[in-house]
């Protein structure tokens, strides 16, 4: 049986920090960057800590020797970092630099399928809280709790703006239906206002009701939001593009979370094979195939990035034109280069 790990807020404040590990809790450790939730839990592995030492002074040493006994226990290594985490940041507030190593496992994030989304989405639309909740992490990425700490100011008409995990300021563009859903629930509150009005919990059980709904019993809320990254993704958007809108310092956590779905797998070795072995392209008099309308998807969304992208810098692009071979053709919104022979 593995050993309990994360105590309730009532635990974790069972009883007070004593000597430099109190002075710390009152000046440093709620005021680093992280949620409260997370402060709370590393109090509790600091008061673990205390209980450990039994009244001796904290060292560096004695952190070492705590973290391996709790590799020894059978800690998980997800959970030994929070413990090492919990204990780095009382070191480096000493002036001191806590080394131990703990090697995780790499997990890759569940895939839920875009049709699985759509599912839920679509048996949560009758109750406005659940289709809220629900596209808040579907369709804008958010975690159970930015989504509980989102504030009426926070909300504008086409984009979210919040400060999120790590006390990172973020901007998130809304979908037309999000920003309508937001609209309605926002109407005739007050700016300091919470948009949902519910804890962590009520998102869990939500998802969780809607998942048993559908036959997922398994799906959790941050599915959700992998699955959000993976669409953006698997649609041409730019990485760097997504690991601004998650809100990730790290574009290596934004590759964990960004998933590939089996047909893209299957859709990349295919490339291996004989030309002749190849799917066939479809014809153009097949009509509006499949394949050509996601084309002419792709197609819309790469010019509309493209016009987001050019009109900012397009005085100066036309200035930096005139000492290269070439010359620009504008046609409405489209920018064609043409090479001039010299």
């Amino acid at each position: 049986m593995k050993p309990r790990t994360k105590g309730s807020k009532a635990d974790q404040f069972s009883e007070p920090l004593s000597g430099e590990l109190a002075t710390y809790e009152k000046v440093g450790l709620f005021q680093r960057a992280v949620n409260p939730s997370t402060a709370y839990r590393y109090r509790g592995a600091l008061l673990r800590y205390q209980q450990a030492i039994a009244g001796a002074p904290p060292t560096l040493d004695s952190s070492r020797t705590f973290l391996g006994h709790l590799r020894e226990q059978g800690f998980t290594p997800s959970t030994l970092r929070v413990y090492r985490a919990a204990l780095q940041g009382f070191h480096l507030w000493r002036g001191e630099n806590l080394e131990f190593t703990v090697k995780v496992p790499h997990h890759a994030p569940s895939y839920i399928e875009a049709s699985i989304v759509s599912e839920v989405l679509a048996k949560a639309r009758e109750i406005p809280l659940d289709y809220l909740v629900l596209h808040l992490l579907a369709n804008a990425g958010l975690r159970r709790e930015e989504a509980v700490n989102l504030r009426v100011r926070n909300v504008g008409t086409t984009a979210l703006r919040f400060r999120g995990k790590g006390d990172k300021d973020r901007t998130v563009p809304l979908t037309q239906e999000l920003a309508r859903i937001l609209a309605e629930f926002c109407h005739g509150k007050e700016p300091d206002d919470a948009v949902l009005g519910v804890g962590e919990g009520v998102i869990y059980r939500i998802v969780k009701k809607y998942g048993r709904i559908i036959g997922k019993p398994e799906l959790k809320p941050h599915d959700f939001r992998h699955a959000f990254a993976t669409r953006l993704t698997e649609r041409g958007v730019n990485l760097r593009v997504v690991q601004e809108l998650l809100g990730h310092t790290n574009l290596n956590t934004t590759q964990v979370y960004t998933g590939v779905s089996g047909q893209h797998l299957e859709e990349g070795i295919a490339v291996l094979n004989p030309a002749a072995t190849r799917p066939p392209v479809p014809n153009s008099n097949d009509g509006a195939s499949q394949a050509t309308r996601a084309a002419a998807s792709s197609l819309s969304r790469h010019t509309a990035l493209m016009k987001s992208t050019f009109s900012p810098i397009l005085p100066n692009l036309l200035k930096t034109m005139a000492y290269l071979p070439c010359k620009l053709n504008i046609k409405g919104p489209v920018v064609e280069i043409e090479r001039v022979q010299l």
